[in-house]
């Protein structure tokens, strides 16, 4: 779950690894896709996606700053909070595209995470 206050700004860090074995998952030449949903089965039309690569702009929409570790960042900006309801249930989906392969990537293993906002 993401916890986040209305307005605020900052990076959520990640550290992919296998399940099984505990090793981190190459992200080398990897494409990771945040989406941010009103509902959990939402297909399209997301309140916020933030595509983030190797060299993507760590403070506009996230970084893989460590690809052969498993490590990346989504940056949350203020503009990207300040219009959502913190009496209101949010998702988030993140996805990791290498080449023609595209599976969903989460600290719980699970398709869809929560996203909730805080009073500022």
């Amino acid at each position: 779950m993401i916890k986040i206050k209305i307005g605020e700004q900052k990076p959520i860090n990640y550290s992919i690894r296998e399940k099984t074995t505990g090793l981190p998952v190459s992200l080398v030449g990897s494409t990771i896709i945040f989406q941010l949903k009103e509902t959990e089965n939402q297909l399209s039309d997301f309140l916020l996606e933030k595509i983030i690569t190797e060299i993507s702009d760590p403070y506009d929409t996230g970084l893989i700053y460590s690809p052969s570790e498993g490590r990346f960042s989504v940056f949350i900006k203020s503009e990207d909070t300040i219009s959502l309801n913190i009496n209101k249930d949010y998702y988030y989906t993140i996805w990791k595209i290498q080449g023609q392969n595209k599976e969903v990537i989460s600290a719980s293993g699970l398709k869809v995470e929560e996203f909730k906002v805080c009073p500022a």
